[in-house]
Parts: structure tokens; sequence; C-alpha cells
């Protein structure tokens, strides 16, 4: 019998638990945070002396997380902008100008006036 989507999701949330249990997660990826860190040493000179070339590398890792705040802070601007233009649209008074709302009554007059 085949499991059902929420049954696979179960399963697999288990085995990760059951993971995180019983392995330190910074042992399985450790490879991962080696090929990333190392693609940061990797981008500095190579004529460098190692030691120097270290400094650049954090200096480069240091940037990348910087510019991707910084990233992130424009676009939570942006929204926030664009959220605080479209409240304030919605929020104006709209008036109807259907041909129901502007319809005129026997005198003459708009017949929203007359209710107000």
């Amino acid at each position: 019998m085949a499991l059902t989507a929420a049954q696979r999701s179960m399963r697999s949330r288990l085995a990760g638990l059951v993971n995180a249990a019983t392995h330190d997660p910074l042992d399985y990826t450790l490879a991962a945070r080696q090929r990333f860190l190392k693609s940061f040493f990797d981008a500095t000179p190579d004529d460098l002396p190692t030691e120097q070339r270290l400094v650049m590398a954090e200096r480069l890792r240091r940037a990348h997380y910087t510019r991707m705040a910084l990233q992130s802070s424009i676009v939570r601007s942006r929204k926030a902008a664009a959220k605080k233009v479209s409240t304030s649209v919605t929020s104006d008074k709209v008036e109807d100008h259907s041909p129901e709302a502007v319809a005129l009554d026997a005198d003459g007059v708009h017949a929203h006036e007359a209710i107000d």
C-alpha cells in the first residue's frame, strides 16, 4: 500500500528528528560549510601568503553577508512603502459613480445626496 502525501511528510519529519537526535548537525554539514568557505579563499589572489589569503577570505565572507543584508533591507523597505501606499489608497473614501448611485430623483437631486 502506498503512503499518502501526509504520511510521507510525517515519515520524513520522523527521520529528520531521529537524525538530529543521534548525530551532531555540525558533523553532517561540515563538508558543505568547508566548500562554502573555500569558495571565498579561492577568490583571493594565489600569489599571497596563506595567512593573508585567509584574512581576505574572511573579509569577502563578511562582505557577502553584508551585501545580502543590504539587499534584504532594501526589499523590506520597498514592500513597506508599497503597503503604506496601498493602505492609504484603500482607506480613502471612494464614491460610487455607478448608474444606480448617480440616479436623480424627481426633484433632480442625486439619490445619494438625498440620503445624506
